[in-house]
């Protein structure tokens, strides 16, 4: 089609435009849609969460997990008194490391 066809064709349908009452038709289309999957997603990330807390409180995880935090800590602190020319290392490691999770953040975050 040319640019006269489209131009003939948009006056057309212009001049026989016509307006058909709603009458709460969409309204109860949009009701009866099927629930979106964000919505089972979110729900089942909530349920999981929920379930992985219950079970890690019923296997005593928690005092695991603090446990295994103190002694990471507790043996890199050794670390660092036995061999002190590791400090500077760790600290590079530990600035990128914070230095690659702002960034991350900061761009998951613009999306």
């Amino acid at each position: 089609m040319n640019r006269k066809d489209e131009q003939l064709i948009s006056q057309f349908m212009q001049a026989n435009k016509h307006e058909i009452a709603d009458n709460g038709f969409s309204r109860r289309v949009l009701r009866r849609l099927p629930v979106p999957a964000k919505v089972w997603s979110d729900l089942l990330t909530v349920i999981c969460v929920i379930l992985c807390a219950i079970l890690l409180y019923a296997s005593d995880g928690i005092t695991i997990l603090f446990q295994s935090i103190y002694e990471i800590f507790q043996a890199q602190s050794i670390d660092i008194i036995n061999h002190p020319n590791k400090l500077l290392t760790t600290m590079l490691a530990i600035s990128a490391t914070i230095c690659f999770l702002s960034i991350r953040s900061a761009w998951t975050s613009k999306e």
